[in-house]
């Protein structure tokens, strides 16, 4: 359990919070909800500040077991892939930024729901936690199985190809 203190001014017969807070909203997509082993895929995270004050932001997202790093392109701020750091800094009041992850489906995950989950945490207070954290999941499927047609001396022969 955290204490959050604020400060309350009385106007008038008005009370009002007069410390800073922001409204962090995180949404976060995959580019394919299945894919297979060895396939690159890639994650889309996008952070808004719904205000009303700026705010010095940090998401935490770290790519679950079974997926391997590949690249990334941030704006604005800096990732960091071994930590799963991303600083976005100062994010003014209507600002967005945006993190794109590549990674690739390691071998041995067949069968598996991978999670990627991103955390969203402000330097001020936040109103609203329910839109700080996202997940998105692929599901390691197998190869779909191909068939051939042979043709052999007038007879059509089907061979299911691996």
């Amino acid at each position: 359990m955290s204490i959050v203190a604020i400060t309350l001014v009385l106007t008038g017969n008005t009370l009002a919070n007069t410390d800073p807070f922001a409204d962090l909203d995180l949404t976060k997509i995959v580019n394919k909800a299945e894919a297979l082993e060895g396939d690159t895929m890639f994650f889309t995270i996008e952070l808004t500040n719904n205000g009303p004050d700026g705010v010095d932001v940090i998401v935490e997202d770290i790519l679950p077991i079974g997926l391997s790093f590949q690249t990334h392109s941030v704006s604005p701020g800096t990732y960091t892939w071994e930590t799963g750091v991303w600083d976005v800094g100062t994010l003014p009041n209507g600002q967005g930024a945006l993190l794109l992850l590549w990674a690739l489906v390691e071998p041995g995950t067949l069968g598996q729901t991978l999670c990627n989950t991103a955390l969203a945490t402000g330097s001020v207070n936040d109103p609203n936690l329910a839109n700080n954290m996202m997940s998105a999941e692929v599901t390691v499927v197998p190869e779909p199985a191909t068939l051939a047609l042979l043709l052999l001396g007038g007879l059509v022969m089907l061979r299911r190809k691996r």
